[in-house]
């Protein structure tokens, strides 16, 4: 696990679909050569590739993120690879920050993300601690 200063990739929208309304499933190669492209099997995605499903929500204009922009603290995202992964990094490219760092937990290779680490282990892993909290109690002493 490295923690990183970084900017996120382009999401298409953000998440929670349940704050969003309706959304759409593709699916879609994670890693391999053909990362990022539509793919029925793995083996659509060549070598080292895994075909997922990618959860993307409609395009609503939504109240909750119109004063994002405004925040201009430094911000310390925190994702779980098997829970929401980078997904919601969408956030950190929509807040008035560019003081963003981003810790995504992962303890398995991609196309074993369904039994990687989850949303709910930042509490109930027995790792929690060493796996989320002291990586955010370090970036809180480095700001």
């Amino acid at each position: 696990m490295t923690l990183v200063d970084q900017t996120p990739p382009a999401i298409t929208c953000p998440l929670p679909v349940s704050l969003i309304g309706t959304f759409t499933t593709h699916q879609l190669c994670t890693g391999g050569p053909n990362a990022g492209q539509p793919c029925v099997t793995d083996a659509d995605c060549g070598p080292g590739g895994v075909c997922t499903t990618s959860v993307t929500c409609d395009e609503l204009d939504v109240p909750w993120d119109d004063h994002l922009s405004e925040v201009r603290v430094p911000l310390f995202y925190v994702g779980a690879a098997g829970g929401f992964g980078t997904v919601g990094e969408y956030v950190t490219q929509i807040v008035g920050t560019r003081d963003v760092t981003s810790l995504i937990v992962r303890e398995r290779p991609p196309e074993e993300v369904t039994l990687d680490v989850g949303h709910n282990d930042i509490f109930l892993s027995a790792a929690a601690r060493k796996l989320f909290w002291e990586p955010m109690l370090a970036w809180i002493r480095a700001h």
